[in-house]
């Protein structure tokens, strides 16, 4: 170790520790990361392992079935207290997932106004105004920004 380091004392790397970042389940089983910002990536893997088994709901073109979807993601986001489950980000997830569905077409402008506000007021009370507001420029920025900064020449 190099005599001027601060950080934490390196750890085991033949440990269960190690073992549980291959499934990123060190948070739900309490166990530290081997580098702090690997919780996102594991948010990121529930995230993924979420969509695969709603994708025909997300994916589907009625607009009562995405409705449903993002109040059931609305909903979810009150279901734990814990900042490493998933469930905790769906407000957020909604969002550009909402963007997403306008650009590519499946909804229009009322219904994403409409997911955005609710949104927005989901993510203030659970991560507060500042991360509502990015959340909710970006999910805009997304959404309509492209009108302001693509312009064809053709």
């Amino acid at each position: 170790m190099v005599p001027t380091y601060q950080g934490a004392k390196p750890i085991d790397f033949i440990s269960l520790q190690t073992f549980l970042h291959v499934g990123y389940l060190n948070g739900i089983f309490g166990y530290p990361w081997l580098n702090v910002v690997f919780w996102t990536l594991a948010t990121e893997f529930q995230f993924y392992l979420l969509i695969c088994v709603v994708y025909g709901a997300v994916g589907n073109r009625s607009v009562k079935i995405l409705l449903g979807v993002h109040a059931a993601m609305l909903l979810a986001s009150f279901a734990t207290d814990t900042m490493t489950s998933i469930f905790k980000y769906l407000a957020l997830f909604s969002t550009g997932i909402a963007a997403f569905q306008y650009r590519a077409g499946p909804i229009r402008s009322q219904l994403f106004v409409f997911i955005m506000g609710a949104s927005t007021l989901v993510i203030a009370s659970i991560h507060g105004g500042p991360v509502a507001f990015v959340t909710f420029i970006t999910g805009a920025t997304i959404a309509w920004g492209y009108a302001l900064v693509v312009r064809s020449p053709y």
